[in-house]
């Protein structure tokens, strides 16, 4: 069965795009984050040449680290409220957020407890 991602954009004077994205795999997560945490582990891992779309959102700021908590492959800082959406053909100053395979994420969270979503769509073949 196919997945689809749809991401929309939206600006001022009637500019509209959407774009679709079509998976067999999609990995989700809804994951309960304490306040007052460092490096809180989450089982989570895409490899970057699968990955078709992500999207991260927290309702208050994270900083998400992917692979290591004291060395991460990358860094992202969710800000409340606001997703980091990803997909491979977005542009190549974005694509610098997801450079390496995520094996696991780390989760800082200096604020009150939230709940980080993560919806990643997977081209399953290799």
């Amino acid at each position: 069965m196919a997945l689809t991602h749809v991401l929309g954009f939206t600006a001022d004077g009637g500019l509209s795009q959407s774009v679709s994205l079509v998976g067999g795999l999609e990995v989700n997560v809804d994951e309960d984050i304490a306040s007052s945490v460092t490096d809180f582990a989450v089982a989570f891992a895409a490899d970057i040449s699968q990955i078709l779309s992500i999207f991260f959102l927290a309702s208050v700021p994270l900083t998400v680290e992917t692979n290591s908590g004291s060395s991460p492959g990358v860094t992202l800082s969710l800000a409340a409220n606001k997703p980091i959406v990803w997909y491979p053909d977005i542009g190549t100053t974005v694509i610098q957020l997801l450079t390496v395979d995520i094996t696991s994420l780390f989760i800082t969270n200096a604020g009150a407890a939230t709940t980080l979503k993560i919806r990643c769509l997977i081209d399953p073949t290799v």
